[in-house]
């Protein structure tokens, strides 16, 4: 039988960010930045891309 684990919510928000490498969780701001930059004429030459703005963290759902 599997063993329960009780934790408080400032437990598991400090337990995600040890699994994200910058140690710090993502803002709005940080795609919308991103976005931005791809509508602008300074990606005028970049085509056919795919840009991950997720800090390689990927969120495992059982």
């Amino acid at each position: 039988m599997a063993k329960i684990k009780h934790e408080t919510i400032t437990q598991q928000q400090a337990n995600c960010l040890k699994e994200i490498a910058l140690g710090r969780e993502a803002k709005p701001s940080y795609v919308a930045e991103v976005v931005a930059w791809f509508a602008s004429s300074g990606a005028g030459y970049v085509t056919g891309q795919s840009l991950q703005v997720d800090n390689h963290f990927k969120l495992m759902m059982e």
